[in-house]
């Protein structure tokens, strides 16, 4: 055998076997940072294993099951990455792994062990904003192996203006509203788990044609009952062309997201 694991593709999708050595099951989790798992949802996860040390392709596929479930104690099947919600004192929960919830799992076999690296992209529901993490893991053949993965960011889809967006010649305030919510798509609310006051939300405008940041406005957390709402305004004083990028900051996490459109008078 001209390497040390030989592989065919399975007929079952994301699975692949080799031609010889024990079998070993790789299950993945992706995580949002500070959040739950990237679920159906949301669109999961593709997911991408290979040998870190010779780059073959092992397995790939795109995890499915739901987000999980939330415990104030740490209980078994629990993740290792609490969630936790700023405050005095701050809440602690714990994201649990019920019998659904979104992984990946292929079957591979090994001949001798091996440095599994595992690549993560989302959320697949969030193209614009999606994030991608890696993970190395050792695996050793005929033994079951777990690779959790945590991903940052946060998802923004700029609702107002929307892209490519004309003002009228009289028109001269351009609303700016953006959704704001976790890389899981766990909604920001008040008495949730993600609360607003612990989000940065801020729009920057940038006239094209001069390429100069001409405003940063501060988005306000909506009271329409809309979960990650955000909104402000701008006053457009020169014709010409402008992009605004909307970008959220999560202070407890670091979490960062943004989202971009354009407009012109």
């Amino acid at each position: 055998m001209p390497s040390d694991i030989a592989w065919q593709v399975a007929e079952n999708a994301g699975q692949r076997k080799s031609l010889n050595g024990p079998k070993t099951r790789v299950l993945v989790r992706v995580q949002a940072k500070g959040g739950k798992y990237l679920g159906d949802d949301i669109g999961g996860s593709q997911v991408t294993v290979r040998n870190s040390h010779t780059g073959e392709l092992l397995a790939s596929g795109v995890t499915s099951g739901d987000s999980g479930s939330v415990s104030n104690s740490h209980v078994p099947n629990a993740s290792s990455r609490a969630i936790v919600t700023p405050g005095s004192p701050p809440r602690i929960h714990w994201l649990v792994a019920g019998p659904n919830s979104s992984r990946f799992s292929a079957e591979i076999a090994l001949e001798r062990p091996a440095m599994l690296e595992v690549s993560v992209f989302g959320a697949i529901g969030g193209l614009q904003t999606a994030h991608r993490a890696v993970a190395t893991q050792w695996a050793v053949p005929g033994n079951d192996v777990e690779v959790g993965v945590e991903i940052s960011g946060l998802l923004v889809q700029v609702l107002d203006p929307p892209t490519h967006m004309q003002l009228p010649s009289s028109a001269s305030t351009v609303p700016l509203k953006a959704k704001v919510a976790m890389m899981c798509g766990c909604p920001i609310n008040i008495g949730l788990l993600w609360i607003p006051s612990d989000f940065n939300v801020t729009a920057h405008v940038r006239n094209l044609g001069s390429g100069a940041v001409v405003a940063v406005v501060p988005l306000a957390f909506s009271r329409s009952g809309v979960s990650g709402l955000y909104e402000g305004s701008y006053n457009v004083t020169e014709p010409g062309f402008y992009d605004v990028t909307i970008l959220a900051v999560q202070r407890s996490t670091g979490n960062t997201g943004a989202g971009q459109v354009t407009f012109f008078r």
